[in-house]
Order: C-alpha cells, then sequence, then structure tokens
C-alpha cells in the first residue's frame, strides 16, 4: 500500500494507463475513493486527481484501456455494494488531447 501527501486513504490498486492529455502512459493509482494520475516534474512525484471529487464508493480494482474502441483509454472501476459486484467504465473524451 501507498500514502502520501495529497492522497486520500492508501493506495491499494495500480495501473497503467494513456490518461495523460499528451497521450503517453501514466500510472493510475486508486487511493480510497479517488484516482490519480502520478505526476513528475523538476520538484519530484505528485498525484493530480482523475476527477474533481471523490467517488461514492471505494473502488475493489482499476484497469485502464479502450472500451469504447475510440483509441482512447478508458477507466474502469470494479466495486461491491451490498455483496453485489459491479463494473464501471469511465470514458475519457477525445477532447481532452486538444489544446486549449
Amino acid at each position: 500500500m501507498l500514502a502520501g501527501p495529497g492522497l486520500e486513504g492508501q493506495c491499494t490498486g495500480v495501473t497503467l494507463g494513456r490518461v495523460d492529455p499528451s497521450g503517453a502512459t501514466s500510472v493510475v493509482l486508486e487511493c480510497g475513493p479517488m484516482l490519480y494520475r502520478l505526476t513528475h516534474d523538476a520538484s519530484g512525484y505528485g498525484a493530480e486527481p482523475l476527477f474533481p471529487a471523490p467517488l461514492a464508493f471505494t473502488p475493489l480494482a482499476v484497469a485502464v484501456g479502450d472500451v469504447t474502441g475510440d483509441a482512447i483509454d478508458d477507466i474502469v472501476v470494479t466495486l461491491s455494494i451490498g455483496g453485489v459486484r459491479e463494473l464501471l467504465v469511465y470514458p475519457q473524451l477525445t477532447s481532452r488531447q486538444v489544446a486549449p
């Protein structure tokens, strides 16, 4: 497990995927109810939230891959609510690759 400044809860899930706006491969962390993208710059490592607010649940596992067939990696999480397993897909938008 991983914990650190800026991370909510202990990090228990990790995967690789193209969730960076540049299209580069990133490390995706599941830390409690939040999903983060690991970042690195001259000042060191950091964790950038992938969603603006915590998820309404704590995922059991996280994976990244192109689920929608648009050549952009999507985020997939599994969870258990009342003993029932669920799979949620968060599609990434191709507009994220367009510079403002």
